[in-house]
C-alpha cells in the first residue's frame, strides 16, 4: 500500500445550470482531457482507469493516491481531490465547484456552483 497508494473512486459532475461541459475547450484542450492530465500528474504512479467519459460526467476508478499528504497528514479521497478543486478554481479555468464525499474512498466534484 505503501508503495502503490490507496485505491480511491472520483466522480465529475456538472450542475444543469452551468453553461459548460467537459467537452468546452481551454487553450485548445477539451476540459476532460484537461482531467485526465491532472489525474495522470498527482495520482501514485499515474495510475486511475477513466470508466466513463461523457460531455456531463467522468467517473475515474482504482485512484491510487498518496498514504500522506506534503506535512504527513494521512489522506483520503476529499484531501486528495481539494487539489483538484482549486486547479478547477483558478486561471485559467475559473471554474466554480463543489466537492462531495461519500465515505472515505469516493468523492464528488460537481462543476458550476458552489
Amino acid at each position: 500500500m505503501f508503495e502503490n497508494g490507496r485505491e480511491i473512486i472520483v466522480r465529475i459532475k456538472k450542475f444543469d445550470s452551468w453553461s459548460g461541459d467537459l467537452e468546452q475547450e481551454y487553450d485548445g484542450k477539451e476540459l476532460g482531457t484537461i482531467l485526465e492530465e491532472w489525474m495522470t500528474a498527482n495520482t501514485v504512479k499515474g495510475r486511475y482507469n477513466t470508466t466513463d467519459a461523457t460531455e456531463n460526467k467522468m467517473l475515474f476508478e482504482q485512484v491510487r493516491i498518496p498514504l500522506y499528504d506534503a506535512n504527513g497528514k494521512a489522506m483520503d479521497a476529499r484531501g486528495f481531490l481539494k487539489g483538484l478543486q482549486t486547479y478547477l478554481k483558478n486561471t485559467p479555468y475559473a471554474i466554480p465547484n463543489k466537492l462531495m464525499t461519500k465515505g472515505l474512498g469516493q468523492a464528488v466534484i460537481v462543476l458550476g456552483e458552489k
